[in-house]
């Protein structure tokens, strides 16, 4: 039922703002190729980097969801990850920071990007620890590219003199390939925690300065041991047990017959 009540209340707010503006539904309902009269293929790889940006923040959240037993720290982790993929696909789809914030809300582009900076400084600082327990490789590789992007927009291609086309091409370029690094990165972590692949729990002393080590179901040898945060409950702990002592029952009467 959430997803039909979400729907509603979407579709409550476009007519009412269309109603508000005194505009045409079709205005926010119909693809922008219709309405300016563009290529289909006009904006594609816009387009297609705004898909990345969901599909990295949908990787993070059905992880979190699927994962109700995983360490808190973990589930804050994979949902703080989905909100800021979710941001940034809102801000690259609809121009936030572009257009909207700096022309109708009249706060500077220069003050949201900043604002979206302290945000991923946060969520680096907060998950620091757990961050570097993953294959943070794809990340880092994503700040770098997107980084370098945000740098050709506001202090390289202002003083250099290039083409509009190649300018497109450098700016558009870089930000495709981080987007693209960043939603490996999200994909390929939300699929490692659901596999039990990797971010043990965090030693309880934090003063040992220890960060989450990677440990595979297969490391697990007892009862109630940690696989990616998530505890063994008795029925199940119960169960390996029997399983091993039969194990070692069955071997131990295949020696004596020997």
């Amino acid at each position: 039922m959430a997803p039909i009540a979400m729907g509603a209340i979407v579709l409550a707010t476009m007519i009412a703002v269309t109603q508000a503006m005194k505009i045409d539904f079709g205005y926010v309902s119909r693809d922008l190729a219709v309405i300016h009269e563009l290529h289909p293929l006009g904006g594609m790889l816009s387009a297609l980097g705004v898909l990345l940006w969901c599909a990295a923040a949908t990787a993070s959240l059905v992880a979190g969801l699927a994962t109700p037993a995983a360490a808190l720290r973990v589930r804050l982790f994979l949902f703080a990850s989905a909100v800021l993929s979710a941001w940034l696909m809102l801000d690259d789809g609809f121009m936030i920071h572009e257009m909207i914030a700096p022309v109708h809300l009249h706060i500077g582009e220069r003050w949201v990007i900043l604002g979206l900076g302290i945000l991923c400084a946060g969520w680096l600082i907060a998950f620091g620890r757990l961050i570097v327990a993953t294959r943070y490789g794809m990340l880092v590789l994503a700040f770098v590219f997107l980084g370098a992007s945000l740098g050709a927009d506001l202090v390289i291609l202002p003083l250099l003199s290039l083409s509009e086309s190649m300018g497109y091409l450098l700016e558009d370029g870089a930000k495709w390939i981080g987007i693209l690094f960043w939603f490996t990165y999200h994909l390929r972590t939300a699929v490692a925690i659901l596999r039990g692949e990797i971010l043990t729990e965090f030693s309880a002393d934090p003063s040992s300065g220890r960060t989450a080590q990677p440990q595979s179901a297969s490391a697990v040898g007892g009862r109630g041991q940690p696989v990616a945060g998530i505890e063994l409950d008795d029925a199940v702990s119960s169960r390996l047990d029997r399983a091993s002592a039969a194990s070692v029952w069955e071997t131990s009467e295949s020696r004596g017959r020997m």
